[in-house]
């Protein structure tokens, strides 16, 4: 059996990150599962450069409703009413299953998807597969009808851009073998309460990790290593665009940090530049972008306590991530984050966006003794590669 992976990008990314690790775990139960991507290595073509920056400007391009139809941009929306061909490329690989994750900013259009003759998987990493658009609903609803006057839009009227790329996706998909698989329940009942995927197959299949790389290390050692103290508390926090993306809730913490009782605290962060973080109450480390894994399993396991203040989260990467290398969660009581948190050894969730409540759940986890075997064995049972990848091979096999 072949299964052609799909990302737009390889590494870049919470989807990018899990997609790969669906790739490797496939590969460990002897399915071939190549991995394509429109950025990065995973699937190389010879491009010159009049085809590279196309590629540039089509991603740019799915930006377009932010500068014609909103001012207060409030969550991402793309249209993949284009893409940049690449449905040939998968085609030639004569797969048995297409497996889709993110694809938008140019690498299959939603025409693309309707055309595809193989059994489809989606596995969704956001909602955008089930919108007129948007990546984050933030509560609107209007997804179990036909969408229409979006509220991230604003532009106040029912046929609006999320109406038409609705009936876009209705249009194409009808035909389409669709199976959905979400890694939290609470995505899986978004879509299956949607109008586009309520008659398609969902399944909730978790988002597997290495847990040979994300483990507990010693933390005197680490600590050393990345030259911290080994008396003092530390708070990490971390994402792709950590400050600026405004679902992480970087705002959040702000205000939680301005509350905490504990002292001789200092917050670790990654994932933003330098010179993006000031006016904090506690000293701060910015350690900056983090590419290679091994390096963030040694963060993780410096810090006390991985905050994850998000406004929504499906399964958030650095939530396992964290608990594999035996440091405990603190976030909000939100969608898929208080699925993962089942057992106050493995962290405590406030009251959803209540930031005095959140330092005090900071404060109470810094205090106490945490079992970060706990947190280790957890994951190691319910995320790792090879169990995750038996999941998925039976889920393929009963669609070939």
């Amino acid at each position: 059996m072949k299964v052609v992976v799909c990302n737009t990008d390889e590494s870049r990314g919470g989807a990018a990150k899990a997609a790969k690790r669906i790739s490797k775990s496939l590969f460990l139960n002897g399915v071939e599962a190549p991995f394509f991507a429109l950025e990065g290595n995973g699937c190389k073509r010879n491009e010159s450069f009049f085809f590279r920056r196309g590629k540039f400007f089509w991603s740019r391009l799915e930006q377009y409703p932010k500068l014609f139809f909103s001012n207060n941009f409030a969550a991402p929306f793309s249209t993949s009413k284009y893409s940049l061909g690449h449905r040939k490329y998968v085609e030639i690989l004569d797969p048995d299953i297409i497996h889709l994750n993110y694809i938008n900013n140019g690498l299959f259009s939603i025409k693309d998807v309707g055309l595809f003759k193989k059994p489809v998987v989606w596995t969704l990493h956001d909602s955008w597969a089930f919108t007129g658009g948007c990546h984050l609903p933030l509560g609107c609803k209007r997804y179990r009808k036909m969408c229409g006057n979006c509220p991230v839009l604003d532009v106040g009227r029912e046929n609006d851009l999320s109406r038409s790329i609705w009936r876009s996706k209705k249009k194409f998909w009808d035909d389409v073998n669709l199976t959905i698989v979400s890694p939290s329940k609470w995505l899986a009942k978004c879509a299956k309460e949607s109008s586009l995927f309520k008659d398609c197959r969902v399944e909730v299949i978790s988002n597997p990790i290495d847990t040979e790389i994300f483990r507990k290390r010693k933390k005197e050692k680490v600590k050393k290593e990345l030259n911290l103290e080994k008396q003092k508390k530390y708070i990490l926090f971390g994402a792709v665009n950590a400050t600026r993306d405004k679902n992480k809730g970087f705002d959040f913490l702000k205000e939680a940090l301005k509350k905490l009782k504990v002292k001789d605290v200092e917050l670790l962060i990654f994932g933003c530049q330098q010179g993006e973080i000031s006016n904090l109450d506690i000293p701060v480390k910015n350690l900056g972008f983090v590419k290679e894994e091994k390096d963030l399993a040694k963060i993780y396991s410096c810090a006390d306590i991985t905050v994850i203040p998000s406004i929504s989260e499906n399964q958030p990467n650095i939530a396992v991530e964290s608990l594999g290398c035996g440091t405990p969660v603190v976030g909000f009581d939100i969608d898929g984050l208080k699925e993962l948190i089942v057992d106050r050894k493995l962290g405590v969730l406030a009251k959803k966006y209540d930031t005095n409540e959140l330092a005090k759940k900071m404060d109470e986890v810094l205090e106490r003794k945490n079992d970060s075997s706990f947190c280790e064995k957890y994951v190691k049972k319910n995320f790792n590669l090879l169990e995750i990848g038996e999941q998925y091979k039976k889920l393929f096999e009963s669609l070939v």
